[in-house]
């Protein structure tokens, strides 16, 4: 029954262990294949590197607008009268 699933056992196994059955007639990649597969992988981590720091940059900029905004009691919910600033909420 396993025969009618695996017909090539040998290729079952070695994609299991993650590495790729071999191809008799597959021809290597050409130079120019080469450089353009290695081209795609930089601007992939290119691309990605951009993004990592534009994300980083605009939190940082959310944090400290919302660190100032706090500071100067800009927005956000005013104490009542009966409190100071500082004091917190007794429950």
């Amino acid at each position: 029954m396993a025969s009618l699933f695996l017909p090539r056992l040998d290729d079952v196994g070695w994609i299991a262990v993650g590495m790729p059955p071999r191809v008799p007639d597959g021809d290597p990649l050409s130079f120019v294949d080469g450089i353009v597969a290695v081209g795609i992988l930089a601007l992939a981590l290119y691309c990605s590197i951009r993004l990592v720091a534009w994300l980083e940059v605009k939190l940082n900029a959310f944090a400290l607008f919302h660190d100032l905004r706090r500071e100067l009691g800009i927005g956000g919910p005013q104490p009542s009268r009966g409190r100071r600033q500082g004091d917190r909420p007794r429950f």
